[in-house]
């Protein structure tokens, strides 16, 4: 899990290569994207906490547990 936000998308990049992000409904691409990285199942990007706990962060979190729960 990259809690950068969307501002250091860069960086994961530069350390794992070319990224494919995929937003999660209802949110943006922006707001919590699933990241494909070579041999890993399951990578999220969202969000510092410092922003998630001013912007209801039990919701972003519920998305991301639901989506490694399919």
């Amino acid at each position: 899990m990259f809690l950068t936000g969307p501002n250091y998308d860069s960086i994961i990049h530069d350390n794992f290569g070319t990224i494919e992000k995929q937003a999660l409904a209802p949110f943006s691409e922006r707001q919590i994207s699933k990241v494909k990285l070579d041999n890993v199942d399951f990578a999220f990007r969202t969000y510092h906490p410092n922003y998630l706990w001013r912007n209801d962060i039990d919701s972003y979190f519920d998305t991301i547990i639901n989506e490694i729960k399919l």
